[in-house]
């Protein structure tokens, strides 16, 4: 697991949580992917396109320290957005 994630799932010491860099839309398709939706449901379900959910997990991949979509939903249900 990556530094981040395993920071984000272990810390309790009060430090910066790393989910307050995302954006309310990036906390919206994070929890999505938390319960299980794959990158084309949550494109349908918020009516944007595939291109724009896509970007939008690898700008959270990438502030979060994960390597894949499942990271992301594992990181989701860690922090209890599910």
């Amino acid at each position: 697991m990556p530094r981040i994630a395993n920071r984000l799932a272990t810390s309790d010491n009060g430090a910066a949580n790393p989910l307050d860099s995302l954006s309310a839309r990036e906390l919206e398709i994070l929890h999505m992917l938390g319960r299980g939706l794959g990158m084309a449901e949550i494109a349908e379900a918020t009516r944007l396109s595939y291109k724009t959910i896509a970007n939008s997990c690898a700008l959270m991949k990438r502030k979060l320290g994960a390597r894949t979509p499942v990271e992301l939903a594992r990181i989701a249900m860690e922090q209890r957005l599910v």
